[in-house]
C-alpha cells in the first residue's frame, strides 16, 4: 500500500529497470525534475516510473534530501543571471525568502557579492534568512516594509525584486524599487498580475523594467 509523500522534485534510488535500459542500475541514486512530469503535477509519489533519459544519475554517497533541492538552485541561478540579461544590480529584495527558491536566492546572492533582503512572515523566518546570507530581513506582518528598505539601502531602494507571488498586490512592490529598478515575476503563487494596474504603475514611475520569467 503506497502512501502519498508531498514534493515536486524527486530523488531516490533505482528499484527496477526496463529490459533495454543500460544507463541505470538497481540501487543507483538518481534525481528527477518535476518538469518531466508536468501532466501529473510533479513527483507526488513514493515510487515513480520515468523514461531512462529523463533520470539523472547522482554520485554514490550523495545526500538524497539535499539532491531533491537541486531544482531550487537552478531556478535561483537563472533568475539572478539569465532573466536579468546583463542588468547591473546590487540590492535584491526576495519575497518568500524562507522557502526553497527564496533561500537558494539568498545563498547565491551572498556568493555573488550581492546584498539581499528577505521578506518573510515571522521573526523565526527572518532569523533563518540571515543565516542563509541575507543582509537584512523584514517581517511584512509587523514591519513597515518601505521604511525598512529605505533605511537598509540608504534611501535608494532595491535594484532588483524577484517575486514568486504576483496576484492583485504585486503593484505594491514598485514602491520598494529604486530608479531604473527591475521587477521579475516568476511562479505566480497568487495568480497572474493584473496588467492594467501595473502598466499604470510603470508609467507613473518612469523608466522601470518589468520582466516575467
Amino acid at each position: 500500500l503506497f502512501r502519498s509523500i508531498p514534493g515536486i522534485e524527486m530523488s531516490g534510488t533505482v528499484v527496477a529497470v526496463g529490459n533495454k535500459v543500460t544507463s541505470l542500475a538497481i540501487g543507483q541514486p538518481v534525481w528527477v525534475s518535476a518538469r518531466e512530469f508536468k501532466d501529473r503535477g510533479g513527483c507526488y509519489a513514493q515510487y515513480i516510473a520515468a523514461d531512462a533519459d529523463r533520470i539523472y544519475a547522482l554520485p554514490d554517497g550523495v545526500d538524497l534530501e539535499q539532491a531533491a533541492g537541486l531544482a531550487n538552485y537552478q531556478v535561483a541561478w537563472h533568475l539572478l543571471h539569465s532573466a536579468t540579461q546583463g542588468f547591473l544590480y546590487d540590492w535584491v529584495l526576495v519575497p518568500a525568502a524562507a522557502g526553497g527558491v527564496g533561500s537558494a536566492l539568498l545563498q547565491l546572492c551572498r556568493a555573488a557579492g550581492k546584498r539581499a533582503i528577505g521578506l518573510v512572515s515571522s521573526k523565526e523566518k527572518a532569523a533563518f534568512c540571515i543565516e542563509q546570507g541575507a543582509v537584512g530581513a523584514i517581517n511584512y506582518r509587523t514591519g513597515d516594509i518601505a521604511a525598512e528598505i529605505h533605511t537598509m539601502t540608504g534611501g535608494q531602494g532595491v535594484d532588483l525584486i524577484l517575486d514568486p507571488v504576483g496576484g492583485p498586490n504585486m503593484g505594491k512592490l514598485f514602491d520598494y524599487l529604486g530608479p531604473f529598478g527591475m521587477l521579475i515575476l516568476y511562479g505566480g503563487i497568487e495568480g497572474p498580475a493584473r496588467s492594467e494596474e501595473h502598466t499604470s504603475e510603470l508609467q507613473s514611475r518612469g523608466l522601470i523594467s518589468y520582466a516575467v520569467f
